[in-house]
């Protein structure tokens, strides 16, 4: 596990979101990008999601805990355990990631597509992976 997971609350670890009447969101709940750092995005959309949880539990008597496990996993969690499988890899091979970073822009343009919503970090993982060979090559 890379240092920075041990400070940071990061996300793609499987955590208990709530008990009772308990819900956790944000950083609490571990909400943070494991490969850049963000969490606003994630803070704001779970506290969301928290809430309508709650409304549902109050209006339908449906199962909070449940609830909220589940529209959290719809909308971010995967994401977040794809982030956190990028930043093991960098983390572990830093050297062969560092070359691909600072030699290729097409790397870095092709991650901004993950913040930015129209890509998600499993497809730029794959993506990455099957080229990795084909950028070193290029780097020599």
């Amino acid at each position: 596990m890379p240092l920075f997971s041990l400070l940071l609350s990061v996300g793609g670890i499987k955590r208990k979101l709530c008990k009772s009447r308990v819900l956790l969101s944000g950083d609490s709940a571990g909400f943070v990008d494991s490969f850049c750092g963000e969490g606003i995005a994630y803070a704001i959309r779970s506290g969301q999601l928290a809430a309508d949880a709650v409304s549902l539990k109050l209006h339908n008597n449906i199962n909070l805990v449940k609830n909220y496990e589940n529209l959290c996993n719809q909308e971010f969690l995967h994401n977040l355990k794809y982030s956190y499988y990028l930043s093991w890899l960098i983390h572990r091979f830093p050297n062969i990631f560092l070359k691909i970073f600072t030699q290729h822009a097409i790397v870095i343009d092709r991650y901004l597509e993950v913040p930015a919503l129209k890509d998600t970090y499993k497809n730029y993982i794959k993506w990455i992976l099957s080229r990795v060979p084909g950028f070193l090559l290029k780097s020599v």
